[in-house]
């Protein structure tokens, strides 16, 4: 998110105040921002025919459909505490991984799964997925 929209925000009345566990998991970013201490990995394993355009517009649905879940941080102005605001959409929602090619395509998911389980997430006022 660039500067000049990240600044919009922190002044707009549609920004509201971090709970408290939300201040906690800000900080702890704050301190480890490589840390994917707070980031939950899992994998699904789809046997049969999988349309990702149906599975993006459901995604899509699920997101209008939840406040928190288009909930982000946003830092505060100067030194003040951060913030919170709702996220654009991001232009995809699906990231989707096929890995039915590999040779041993269980132990494939499991490698990226656990790879893409030690990611952190941006605190930066996008999406946090």
């Amino acid at each position: 998110m660039d500067i000049e929209t990240l600044a919009s925000l922190r002044l707009s009345e549609d920004s509201a105040p971090l709970s408290a566990a939300q201040r906690e998991v800000w900080r702890e970013h704050a301190l480890y921002p490589e840390s994917a201490m707070h980031t939950i990995g899992a994998r699904t394993d789809i046997h049969g025919h999988l349309d990702p355009e149906v599975l993006e517009r459901s995604l899509r649905w699920v997101w209008h459909r939840h406040d928190a879940l288009r909930l982000t941080p946003i830092p505060g102005p100067a030194g003040d505490e951060p913030r919170q605001c709702e996220a654009s959409q991001p232009d995809r929602m699906l990231h989707l991984h096929d890995v039915s090619g590999e040779s041993d395509s269980v132990e494939a998911a499991d490698v990226l799964a656990s790879l893409l389980g030690r990611q952190s997430v941006p605190l930066d006022g996008g999406a946090t997925f």
